[in-house]
C-alpha cells in the first residue's frame, strides 16, 4: 500500500514539504507571481528531504531576488503580489491581509497597470488626493502611504526602481481623538448601570485592570492566580481577518506588544473572576457535551464559545449612553484606568507595567494631562513643606 502523503509545514510563505504516496519522491511547494501578475503554486522534486530543502531555498531566492519578472515590464501590481508573496515572512496573516485590501481598493485602480520603472511622485499623490475624496480617514491615507513606502523600498532593493516615490508624500494631518474618562460620581454610575447586565464582569475587569479588550476576551483560566491576586496577559482573541470579514473567525495570537506581562490586582476583582468560573461549571453540568470551552477561555457565552467582540461593544455601548457618555470607547475604561491610577499616586514606571507599554515615553506621552496634574500636586506638596520650615 502506498504512504500516506506527509505535509511539513514551513513558516509563513516559506513553502512546504512532503512526501508523495508513492514513498519515494518528496516534493517542496512554493508559491511565486506569474508573468500575468497571478498568484501561482509551483513545485520542487527530489528523492530525499535535505534536497528539495536546498531547491526549495534556491526556488524561493529566485522569487524573492525577482528573478522570475522582467525588470523592464513588470507593472505596480505585479510587483505589489510579488512583495506580498515574499518579502513579508515575519508578518502576521491578518496584517498581510490587511494589506492586501489596501492595496486592492486604493493603489491598483489608480497606478497598479503603470510599469514599476514609470511611477513618480504625483502618480503616489495622486492615490492619496483620490482616498481623500472619496472620504477615506487621514489615517487610513497614512496606512497606504506606508505600505507602499515599504514596498518601494523593497523594489529598490532589489534592483527595480533607484527612487522611492511615496518619500515624502505630502499626507492630511491625524487629529487625535480625546480619551474620555471615567471620574468621580460616573465611577459609581456606571458600575450601578452595568449590575446585572450582560458582561458586567468583563467591563469590571477592564475598569479595574487596565487590560485590552482582546486581552480580556483571550484570558484563560491557566493564567489566573485566586491565591496571590494574579493574572498573567500573554495573549489576546483576534478577529482572522484573512478569512473575511462576513465569514471571519477568531484566534489567539500574542499581545499587541509581544510582551508578557503580570498584573497583582485587588480581590474583589478576582472575586469577579471566580464568580464566572462558577457560572461556567454551572452551564456545563447544564449543557453537558453541548458545553465545549476547548481554550479553556475565562469569559465565554453560555455554551463556552468565545465572546464576540461586536456584540461586546453593542452591549458597552448601551451602558454608556444610560450615564449620559455616548461617545465613550471601550478603550476609554484602559484610559480610565490608568489616570485613576495616577491619581492614587501610583509612578509612570507602575503605570506602564500595568498597561505593558514597552517604553515609559509611550505612558507619558498618552497621560500627559494626568503627568500636569501630578506635576501640580508635587508643587503643591513642595510648597508645604517649605513652609513647614519656617524659612524667613
Amino acid at each position: 500500500m502506498a504512504k500516506k502523503t506527509t505535509l511539513k509545514r514551513r513558516g509563513n510563505n516559506e513553502g512546504c514539504i512532503r512526501l508523495r504516496v508513492d514513498g519515494k519522491t518528496w516534493e517542496g511547494i512554493y508559491t511565486c507571481i506569474d508573468k500575468n501578475g497571478k498568484t501561482v503554486r509551483r513545485s520542487v522534486y527530489g528523492k530525499s528531504e535535505p534536497e528539495v530543502k536546498d531547491k526549495l531555498t534556491l526556488a524561493r531566492a529566485e522569487v524573492i531576488t525577482g528573478d522570475n519578472l522582467d525588470p523592464d515590464t513588470i507593472t505596480v501590481e505585479q510587483w505589489a503580489k510579488q512583495w506580498l508573496a515574499s518579502f513579508l515572512l515575519n508578518t502576521r496573516d491578518s496584517t498581510r491581509y490587511q494589506y492586501e485590501q489596501y492595496l486592492r481598493l486604493y493603489v491598483y485602480p489608480v497606478i497598479g497597470s503603470t510599469r514599476l520603472q514609470k511611477i513618480t511622485k504625483p502618480m503616489v499623490q495622486q492615490i492619496i488626493t483620490k482616498m481623500l475624496s472619496a472620504g477615506r480617514s487621514p489615517k487610513t491615507c497614512k496606512n497606504v502611504n506606508g505600505i507602499l513606502h515599504h514596498m518601494f523600498d523593497d523594489a529598490i532593493t532589489s534592483e527595480y526602481i533607484k527612487t522611492n516615490p511615496a518619500h515624502k508624500t505630502k499626507l492630511p494631518k491625524i487629529e487625535k481623538k480625546d480619551m474620555v474618562v471615567l471620574s468621580g460620581k460616573k465611577y459609581k454610575m456606571f458600575l450601578k448601570e452595568i449590575h446585572g447586565k450582560p458582561f458586567e464582569n468583563i467591563f469590571y475587569l477592564a475598569l479595574f485592570s487596565g487590560m485590552r479588550e482582546g486581552e480580556i476576551l483571550g484570558l484563560t483560566w491557566s493564567c489566573v492566580d485566586f491565591k496571590a491576586n494574579k493574572i498573567t496577559v500573554k495573549q489576546q482573541l483576534k478577529r482572522d481577518s484573512h478569512i473575511g470579514e462576513k465569514n471571519s473567525q477568531y484566534k489567539l495570537s500574542d499581545t499587541k506588544t509581544g510582551n508578557h506581562r503580570t498584573l497583582i490586582l485587588d480581590k474583589t476583582v478576582l472575586d469577579v473572576l471566580q464568580k464566572e468560573k462558577t457560572k461556567q461549571a454551572e452551564n456545563k453540568l447544564k449543557l453537558g457535551t453541548d458545553y465545549q470551552n476547548k481554550s479553556n477561555l475565562v469569559f465565554t457565552d453560555e455554551f463556552g464559545h468565545y465572546i464576540n467582540s461586536r456584540t461586546l461593544l453593542k452591549a458597552f455601548k448601551k451602558r454608556v449612553e444610560a450615564i449620559g457618555m455616548p461617545e465613550m470607547r471601550f478603550h476609554d475604561l484602559r484610559h480610565s484606568f490608568a489616570t485613576q491610577s495616577f491619581r492614587n499616586g501610583d509612578s509612570v514606571v507602575e503605570v506602564q507595567r500595568n498597561l505593558g507599554h514597552t517604553q515609559a515615553s509611550t505612558t507619558l506621552n498618552v497621560y500627559a494631562h494626568c503627568t500636569e496634574e501630578m506635576q501640580t500636586n508635587s508643587a503643591k506638596r513642595m510648597s508645604e513643606f517649605i513652609k513647614s520650615l519656617k524659612v524667613v
